[in-house]
């Protein structure tokens, strides 16, 4: 995965996943990048806050203008 950052060059973010039991560990680590894409807005501060999981056992960071967020 390739990211192009906000001067224009590509960014190398990941080179490469794989798991030959299932789909959940790169479907983990691509909701993990889709939910820290930062908004368009050049104005924007984009301000985050942490959540606890559900679960209990962590927590993850949420970014308050991201529109990929649930």
């Amino acid at each position: 995965m390739v990211i192009k950052n906000n001067t224009g060059h590509g960014t190398p973010l990941a080179f490469g996943l794989s798991n030959k039991e299932n789909n959940w560990t790169i479907r983990l680590a691509i909701t993990a990048v889709k939910n820290n894409i930062l908004c368009i807005d050049s104005a924007c501060k984009h301000l985050w806050h942490y959540e606890d999981l559900p679960n209990k056992k962590g927590f993850q960071r949420i970014c308050d203008c991201n529109p990929n967020q649930p």
